[in-house]
């Protein structure tokens, strides 16, 4: 036994030793590189000024502070203004995707600033009159549903206190298995005293908390109504920057062609964007056209079957409005019909048919509406499309979303003359 933990002790040791060797070998590499580095620094010729006493003089360090404050300011300068640019750039897309519209009244009306006007007026009365369909529409259906919760919490609360619970069940329009199986649960006259006691009280609970919540919904339209006010002024700063960049297209595109050089090539590849945005923005408008007759459709076979929608064509319209918020447009669109519907229905069926409408006409949109229409208008590969249409999203919410396709479309017509010299 001794002699084993002996050899035991010897092999520890041993491993010991090496350890120890190998460490030193380290060390002693590691200051053989100091000692060279040190003699390369004091052997280096003086006229290079590449020493330490030459770096990390007071003149140098001051010099690297003022240029660590000059970049410091410039970032907080662009995160301040990066907003502003922001809309600058949402102001000449939206004037470049307008410019065919532009020319076409042009020829009508035989004057640009003319043809400017009209088209930037019928915008604004376009998005006016959808902000006034929707946000009206959405504040009524939410108060409206509400209101009809309480309502029914309060009539209910009402009957427990005015009714026994075993009555009720038995007077209730549920299922004869689920109807016996409670009656049968509850044969003992204690539980069915606590139980009705608890019901009442927290029923009482619900409809304070519920009434107080209720008597804020002033407050929540102020805050809608002044998110809404503060987004329509960025909207109209939007407009008239459009105007500006549509007035001065063509100094727009002498700047850009002194800037980059090549003046032909410059003014030939601008001309080929704008008239690219603008069979974009038509192809929104056809989008957006057969979306609402096919919402429109949906919900009026619905109405026809005893699913009482009463705002058919508001509804149709919020989803052709909406419509240009690319793969989110189905969830806005239908929970403003969910709304609609709960408010003027009872059950859970009417909301299924409802989701079923929206599903199908989104399939539509996706598999039929948008190959036949989009594609053709783009000529960008539809995945490049939907992987802008994300990462614009996640970026800038729905404005990102939105602004992603045109964006894309200037990317690839930039891009295809490059493709095309690295082909040859």
């Amino acid at each position: 036994m001794i002699s084993k933990f002996l050899d035991k002790l010897k092999t520890k040791l041993n491993q010991v030793i090496q350890a120890r060797k190998v460490e030193a070998t380290h060390l002693s590499k590691l200051e053989e590189i100091e000692a060279q580095l040190e003699s390369m620094l004091e052997n280096m010729p003086q006229s290079n000024n590449w020493n330490l006493k030459t770096i990390f003089t007071w003149k140098n360090l001051m010099k690297f502070w003022v240029a660590a404050a000059i970049v410091g300011v410039l970032v907080l300068w662009i995160a301040k203004v990066s907003s502003i640019l922001f809309l600058v750039l949402i102001a000449y897309v939206l004037s470049m995707a307008l410019d065919s519209f532009i020319e076409w009244f042009s020829v009508l009306l035989k004057s640009r600033w003319l043809a400017i006007a009209v088209v930037y007026i019928l915008f604004l009365l376009l998005l006016i009159s959808g902000a006034l369909i929707i946000v009206p529409f959405v504040i009524d259906q939410i108060s409206s549903l509400f209101k009809g919760i309480i309502n029914s919490i309060s009539s209910f609360q009402q009957l427990v206190q005015q009714k026994w619970l075993l009555q009720i069940i038995k007077e209730s329009s549920l299922p004869g298995y689920l109807k016996d199986s409670l009656l049968s649960s509850l044969d003992d006259e204690k539980v069915l005293g606590a139980i009705q006691d608890a019901l009442v009280q927290n029923i009482g609970n619900l409809v304070s908390l519920g009434s107080k919540y209720f008597g804020n919904v002033g407050q929540f339209v102020i805050n809608i109504l002044s998110s809404f006010f503060s987004g329509f002024m960025q909207l109209f700063l939007v407009i008239i920057l459009a105007i500006f960049f549509s007035l001065e297209k063509a100094k727009v595109i002498n700047f850009l062609w002194a800037l980059l050089g090549h003046p032909e090539y410059i003014k030939l590849k601008m001309e080929k964007i704008y008239w690219q945005l603008g069979q974009w923005l038509k192809g929104q408008f056809r989008l957006s056209a057969a979306v609402w007759f096919l919402v429109w459709l949906g919900l009026s076979i619905l109405t026809l079957f005893g699913v009482h929608i009463p705002d058919v064509l508001i509804l149709s319209i919020i989803a052709a409005l909406t419509e240009s918020v690319p793969i989110i447009w189905p969830v806005l669109a239908s929970v403003a019909a969910i709304l609609d519907v709960m408010a003027n229905n009872t059950g859970i069926l009417p909301v299924v048919w409802v989701i079923l409408v929206f599903v199908v006409v989104q399939q539509l949109e996706n598999n039929i509406l948008v190959p036949l229409i989009m594609n053709k208008a783009l000529w960008v590969s539809p995945l490049a499309i939907f992987i802008s249409i994300l990462i614009g999203g996640s970026l800038f919410w729905a404005v990102g979303a939105i602004l992603a396709i045109p964006l894309t479309v200037i990317l690839g017509l930039l891009l295809e003359d490059l493709v095309k010299i690295r082909k040859k």
